[in-house]
């Protein structure tokens, strides 16, 4: 049986600043220190990223926040519900965007 990987998307520089809420000079300076996805070159003057790698460092960042509220894993997890329901809703713009 032949599996099938999931093909990669690729997102413009605005819709990484959208789910990422950093500006496009603070990804290109974590990029170049190593510290975020690297870009994909579409063209001399296009890049792209892969949504699931951004996605990836997204979650990345909220696993490794500190909780203030020590021995308080409830509010914790309930942040880690918000933040993810906002990636979820950003995605969906992004797929609206996309089809238009």
């Amino acid at each position: 049986m032949i599996s099938k990987k999931p093909t990669p998307i690729l997102i413009p520089m605005k819709d990484v600043c959208a789910l990422t809420s950093l500006s496009r000079t603070m990804v290109n300076r974590l990029r170049s220190q190593g510290r975020f996805p690297q870009m994909v070159e579409l063209g001399e003057r296009r890049v792209a990223f892969v949504r699931s790698e951004v996605l990836a460092w997204i979650e990345e960042r909220i696993a490794g926040r500190t909780c203030k509220c020590a021995g308080r894993e409830d509010r914790r997890s309930q942040g880690l519900i918000n933040c993810q329901q906002r990636i979820t809703a950003a995605n969906k713009n992004i797929s609206r965007t996309n089809r238009t």
